[in-house]
């Protein structure tokens, strides 16, 4: 027996979609574009203005956070909550720095690994470097 309310099934139906919930995709990035989000990520990281920002807004949190009285344990968790989005921020773009140097370093390996080919071939092969 299912319950009811306001004549609507308890159970959704197989084909309801949940309504109000956000589904982001990772975009799809070349490698060109992967190398430049990279270079524009670490050039943000290092910028001193951005770090003065973040570590303002960052600081402004904890205090106002401290501030807080015991039963503003809701605004506690506004508060935290934003300074976790900084977070999230900032470990994304470390992940683009991260994604670019691999993309570097493959593309290094890949050439040295071409060039060991090539040499063999010619009868110069070397040791491989470590």
């Amino acid at each position: 027996m299912t319950r009811k309310q306001n004549g609507r099934s308890s159970k959704p139906s197989q084909d309801s979609k949940p309504t109000g919930a956000l589904a982001f995709t990772k975009p799809i990035m070349n490698k060109q574009q992967i190398l430049q989000s990279g270079e524009e990520a670490a050039a943000l990281l290092n910028s001193p203005v951005y770090n003065l920002a973040v570590n303002s807004v960052v600081e402004d949190l904890g205090t106002q956070i401290l501030q807080t009285e015991p039963h503003e344990h809701n605004r506690r968790e506004w508060l935290y909550s934003q300074g976790s989005a900084i977070g999230r921020i900032n470990s994304k773009l470390v992940e683009f720095v991260q994604m670019a140097q691999q993309l570097h370093m493959d593309a290094i390996a890949s050439e040295e690994s071409a060039q060991r080919q090539q040499d063999e071939n010619r009868g110069f092969a070397t040791a491989p470097s470590e």
